[in-house]
């Protein structure tokens, strides 16, 4: 009797370290909305899997069936990867079960979380804390009025023909709360270098270069749709220049003005902050002139001269509640005169206007 309980307690025995002779890892909880699918890839990290029959997912005792319809059973890790899309909201206990020879079960959970895309309440303050790269500081740009504007955008120097590496990022714990992603400007989808749309719907394929190919500003958006369908975005302030630092379209003094014609708009850039262009025209007779320089809304000409030099004051009139202005008719007796424009960086539009 001795001997056969001695056999009993050895087997008891056997058996207990049978049952702790694994450990398995099925990944942290999962929280999804419905109808979204799961990779399910339960990992034996030790013990011998010379013992094992086969492995299997289960909820409530059945087995699960992947996205293919077919039982998650399979007897190698080599086919551990199942897609799942859990069926009803709530909780979801799956359980990753390790079966050996014996019949000896060992069992891991995995909780997965499933609400409904109507139920998601998106914070956009709180939920979509994205950025774009650490190396795109932000920066404020003041305007010679001493406003500033793009207080909460990135700003980044460049030239035509740079690489921008553009890569979007979110807080991590909202990603499921994402639709995809895009960059955009003026309400098109950039493409990258291989002529590609830069639309993803995982930060993995985030990484995708955009070359300006023109001087000037480029407002580029970083944009997040939630599974709202709502947009949430960052913006990235391009300022483009020209390969040649040193290139300038319109001189800097007087002596290197360039001459336009009367009633003629032009378009010109201001290629760099510092950047003033002088302009001349010539009146023939006494007229009322009206010189209209543009950018991104009516400005003041900086200074109007003369021939030998003096100042001339020109009429405009302030727009309430704005940085503009109104340009006015200011008299002006024949003879040749100077403009000197200096103002920020970019594209702007020139045009003296005149009436008898």
């Amino acid at each position: 009797m001795k001997i056969i309980n001695g056999l009993i307690i050895a087997l008891s025995i056997t058996q207990m370290l049978s049952a702790y002779d694994f450990t398995l890892d099925v990944g942290n909880q999962q929280s999804i909305l419905s109808g979204d699918t799961i990779d399910l890839n339960g990992k034996v990290l030790s013990g011998d899997k010379s013992k094992i029959d086969h492995y299997e997912w289960e909820e409530n005792g059945k087995i699960l069936k992947n996205t293919a319809g077919d039982e998650i059973i399979y007897e190698d890790d080599a086919n551990a990867e199942n897609g799942y899309a859990p069926e009803g909201q709530g909780k979801h206990i799956l359980k990753f079960v390790v079966i050996e020879e014996s019949g000896q079960r060992h069992v891991k959970r995995l909780v997965v979380e499933v609400d409904k895309k109507e139920n998601i309440r998106i914070n956009k303050v709180k939920d979509m804390t994205f950025d774009i790269r650490a190396e795109f500081p932000v920066k404020r740009e003041q305007r010679p009025e001493g406003n500033y504007r793009l207080s909460e955008g990135h700003y980044l120097d460049v030239k035509v023909g740079d690489i921008v590496p553009l890569s979007g990022i979110i807080d991590a714990s909202k990603k499921s709360l994402v639709d995809f992603y895009t960059w955009e400007s003026h309400g098109k989808i950039l493409k990258n270098q291989l002529n590609d749309e830069i639309q993803y719907w995982d930060e993995e394929n985030r990484e995708n270069d955009y070359v300006p190919q023109a001087v000037g500003r480029e407002f580029l958006y970083f944009v997040v749709t939630d599974v709202n369908g709502k947009r949430h975005s960052k913006t990235l302030l391009l300022k483009v220049k020209s390969k040649d630092t040193n290139q300038d379209d319109h001189g800097n003094t007087m002596a290197t003005a360039t001459e336009i014609e009367l009633n003629k708009k032009i378009n010109a850039l201001f290629e760099t902050d510092d950047d003033n262009d002088f302009f001349k025209f010539t009146l023939d007779k006494k007229q009322d002139v009206t010189i209209v320089f543009n950018q991104r809304g009516t400005r003041k000409v900086s200074t109007v001269l003369t021939e030998e030099g003096e100042v001339i004051k020109m009429n405009y009139r302030s727009v309430p509640g704005s940085p503009y202005f109104r340009s006015k008719p200011t008299t002006l007796e024949a003879g040749t005169y100077y403009v000197n424009l200096k103002f920020s960086f970019g594209k702007y539009s020139l045009e003296v206007q005149t009436q008898n």
